[in-house]
């Protein structure tokens, strides 16, 4: 899963992500209100991704 910006545009994408909407939501709003974006939500952290 992960979160690209464009313009203050964001866009998620991921499987499941009803399962995180509550957080990604919270996540989303504080960042379309001019803060950033989590780095762990950015497409680099690949979230989900084994390790």
């Amino acid at each position: 899963m992960a979160v690209w910006e464009a313009d203050r545009i964001f866009f998620a994408a991921g499987h499941n992500l009803f399962k995180q909407a509550p957080r990604l939501g919270r996540a989303l709003a504080g960042a379309a209100m001019d803060d950033e974006l989590e780095e762990n939500l950015r497409p680099a952290a690949a979230l989900g991704q084994p390790r």
